[in-house]
């Protein structure tokens, strides 16, 4: 018997998979979906490319649903080793990027199929036997609407976002929108599989993504209002001490593995809109999260003089080499394709900085470390 009739003699018993997500709930969702399967066993999960490695020579799966965009190494990376710890896997990349973007790159660097994300969980499942040659199944069906046609009306050219700002932003709406899809979906279609618990469960699941993609959708509808000048502010006086004190307090869960150092002339009345400002400063304190070693100290300084108030946000992260500096602010800024995001949080920021008649910087004070100051005038 050939090494191709013996892997599909063992996947038609159960094929073992390994999930590839950075993404909690996607992986629950996956597991859920396959678990319902007779011919599917799930052996393992990963949350990077490097983890999905070990984890491939580890328990030798027949099949490895593999996201892209992943932190530490993205799914691109990963094939090719996943590839060399199991030669005889079936690698499926699973991403929100439309096909049209980067299929031909995935199946270049080593995968078997691409599927999009937000395929509905019962053609998910059609699509793997398909591939796998489990059983015969009808070809998945095309939506009538693709995920890019759902941010742009044209093809892209000629307007402001471009064909890769639109696939980024798509990416980054399918990851949330497929949790709550297929959640969803499974909740409508079998109820009576579920305890209460489980119930409970799904909709908290629903309810995170449904969250996130509020959070996508307003960062977008922000951007476009920075590109426009027409970023609306409720102003009131405000001590930005205490703004940043209970901002620090608030994002304790966020924050937690890092140790924070807070430095304070306060009180310092400002003239403010306290939700924009505590949107600036949330978003300087996350990237910091991102980028420092854990256990690395994070620094938020708040000081002023006569004319202006300063919040100082310093990490301990690799820092920003000189010749990129100018690219941290542009719209879909991203020094490092590995962490997720689309690169709108500094540019929306220094946007809603100016607003104020202020401004966002970023320190010169060079790696290791960087440091951004959110500067707004005092009266």
């Amino acid at each position: 018997m050939s090494e191709s009739c013996e892997l599909v003699a063992v996947m038609t018993m159960a094929a073992r998979v390994l999930l590839v997500d950075d993404t909690p709930d996607i992986r629950a969702l996956l597991r859920l979906v396959l678990s319902r399967q007779d011919d599917f066993e799930v052996v393992a999960e990963a949350a990077d490319g490097s983890e999905a490695i070990d984890m491939a020579r580890e328990h030798r799966p027949d099949i490895v649903l593999l996201d892209l965009a992943m932190p530490v190494m993205d799914g691109l990376e990963a094939i090719p080793g996943v590839r060399a710890a199991v030669p005889d896997c079936k690698i499926i990349v699973l991403s929100g990027f439309n096909a049209d973007q980067m299929a031909a790159e995935a199946m270049s660097a080593g995968a078997d199929a691409y599927i999009e994300k937000g395929t509905p969980p019962l053609r998910l499942v059609s699509e793997l036997r398909r591939i796998c040659g489990l059983r015969e199944a009808a070809p998945p069906e095309r939506p009538d609407v693709r995920p890019l046609d759902i941010v742009s009306a044209g093809d892209g050219a000629g307007t402001p976002w471009g064909r890769d700002h639109l696939a980024l932003v798509t990416h980054e709406i399918m990851s949330p929108l497929a949790v709550i899809e297929g959640f969803a979906s499974l909740l409508e279609r079998k109820p009576h599989l579920f305890d209460h618990h489980q119930v409970r469960e799904h909709a908290a699941s629903i309810s995170r993504s449904a969250r996130q993609l509020r959070s996508l959708l307003e960062a977008i509808t922000d951007a476009r209002r920075v590109e426009e000048s027409a970023l609306t502010l409720d102003r009131a006086r405000v001590d930005l001490v205490a703004l940043t004190q209970e901002l620090v307090q608030d994002m304790a869960t966020i924050t937690a593995g890092h140790r924070v150092h807070v430095r304070c002339d306060g009180p310092i009345d400002v003239t403010l809109d306290a939700v924009r400002i505590r949107q600036v400063v949330s978003n300087l304190m996350t990237n910091a999260v991102k980028f420092s070693p854990r256990d690395g100290v994070i620094e938020v300084t708040v000081q002023a003089d006569e004319r202006w108030a300063e919040v100082v946000v310093r990490d301990q992260g690799p820092g920003i080499p000189h010749e990129r500096r100018a690219q941290v602010f542009r719209r879909f800024g991203r020094l490092d394709t590995a962490v997720k995001g689309m690169g709108l949080g500094l540019y929306i920021s220094r946007g809603l900085a100016r607003a104020h008649g202020g401004d966002l910087v970023l320190l010169d004070e060079g790696p290791p470390g960087a440091a951004f100051a959110l500067r707004l005038p005092r009266h």
